[in-house]
């Protein structure tokens, strides 16, 4: 007997989450301490090499966490205790969420349960126990590996955390390979994690002194960013909160520092800090790298004036309240109305699906923009099946849909949205 199954999310982007992404690595000690003569050194242009980029995308918002629980007050607190450097407490208080997350048996328990796992892997990490941390990430990889299908949104993340721990460690052959795979399972060359798998690909190459190659994966990630932000700012009433290739450019005016081009990597920081903006929509500790290479850089450049009036910027976001990434769950910020909407198109779809017949079990996830006047465009895989018959059909399955009733009334006066389907495909054999 065959079942098919299908599920669904929204992706509207929220101004409403703070992001603060620990950094990956402790501050450094001095071994020796400095007399009481000699000069603070100054610091100097460095790669940002965070271990979770674009964390709400690719921790939080799949996560669906029912709102008001218990699971979403834990991992609210487990966030806080991370960004404020309580990694042991943290990683307390996510295994307790996780603990929470197994006893909710609904359709996404195994992607938050890896992705609640990947917290915990980050906490082991930055408290230095680099071994179980990678035991950590490895077991959740495990747990993803099964026939009921190839949960990519999971995937990635724990794919991208883990190329991060072994970039850190300089364990380059294997982050380049942990990159490359989170970069293959992507199949949609128009999306964040492509942007954050290319560069994470040019860091590699960056640490292997292939600085050429690295700024040519740089500023292909650059572009393909630009017309990620240049499709929100056509579809919506509002600025994008995204910033997606601040840390691109950063990185890239490390290349040029490398090179002796001070020049052109003080145009890639500013690029960066212009990306950044007043509302800091990253972590304020890596605008404080930024900062602090592009302060480098001006005072080569003889600028003494332009850097201290950076030193006076970094000096306000030191001084900055902590802040965090609140748990998501589904329905945030959605009326009922919106609601209704959404599960009018997956009706629509569903009556229009007509899987192919055959012996197999995998998900086949489409993504597609729904437009003011519902009409779609951008229709493409982001979760391949392995099968290109069963991912066209799915895809067929929602332009055959199209056009959908006009939008009501959208979160942040969003213009358009972002959804994504899953088709389910299973087949269970009848035991004699």
């Amino acid at each position: 007997m065959k079942k098919t199954t299908w599920s669904c999310r929204l992706l509207i982007a929220s101004t409403a989450l703070s992001i603060a992404i620990a950094n990956a690595m402790p501050a450094a000690r001095a071994e020796n301490k400095a007399s009481e003569n000699s000069k603070v050194a100054e610091p100097s242009p460095q790669l940002v090499l965070p271990l979770a980029m674009a964390e709400k995308h690719f921790y939080i918002a799949p996560m669906l966490v029912p709102e008001n629980s218990t699971l979403e007050k834990t991992l609210d607190e487990a966030g806080l205790a991370k960004a404020q450097g309580k990694y042991d407490e943290a990683r307390m208080l996510y295994k307790t969420a996780l603990a929470d997350s197994q006893k909710r048996t609904d359709k996404t328990i195994k992607i938050r349960s890896a992705l609640i796992n990947c917290q915990i892997a980050e906490c082991l990490f930055l408290s230095g126990k680099t071994q179980l941390a990678e035991l950590q990430l490895h077991q959740s990889l495990e747990a993803l590996n099964n026939p009921d299908g190839n949960y990519y949104i999971a995937r990635f993340p724990t794919l991208f955390a883990l190329g991060y721990l072994y970039l850190r460690t300089d364990q380059l052959s294997e982050a380049s390979a942990k990159f490359e795979e989170a970069l293959k399972i992507t199949k949609d060359p128009l999306s964040l994690q492509t942007v954050k798998a290319k560069e994470a690909l040019a860091l590699v190459l960056v640490k292997q002194k292939k600085i050429d190659q690295a700024k040519v994966l740089l500023e292909e990630s650059i572009k393909l960013a630009n017309k990620l932000e240049e499709e929100e700012e056509d579809e919506s009433d509002h600025e994008p909160n995204e910033t997606y290739d601040a840390t691109n450019y950063a990185n890239l005016a490390y290349c040029n520092f490398t090179e002796g081009n001070l020049e052109e990597a003080a145009k890639n920081y500013a690029e960066a800090q212009k990306e950044l903006g007043e509302k800091l929509p990253t972590e304020s500790k890596t605008a404080i790298e930024v900062m602090n290479g592009h302060i480098a850089v001006l005072k080569l450049l003889k600028r003494d004036a332009d850097a201290l009036k950076l030193k006076e910027k970094v000096k306000s976001l030191e001084a900055r309240p902590l802040t965090f990434v609140r748990a998501f769950h589904p329905e945030e910020q959605i009326s009922a109305e919106v609601v209704a909407y959404l599960r009018a198109i997956q009706t629509k779809i569903k009556g229009n699906w007509h899987p192919t017949r055959g012996q197999f079990s995998n998900q086949a996830v489409v993504v597609f923009r729904v437009l003011r006047d519902g009409k779609i465009k951008n229709v493409r895989i982001v979760g391949t099946s392995g099968n290109d018959t069963i991912d066209k059909n799915a895809m067929e399955a929602v332009e055959a849909s199209a056009p959908f009733g006009p939008l009501p009334e959208l979160p942040n006066k969003a213009k358009s949205f972002n959804m994504e389907m899953t088709f389910d495909y299973n087949l269970m054999h009848e035991r004699k």
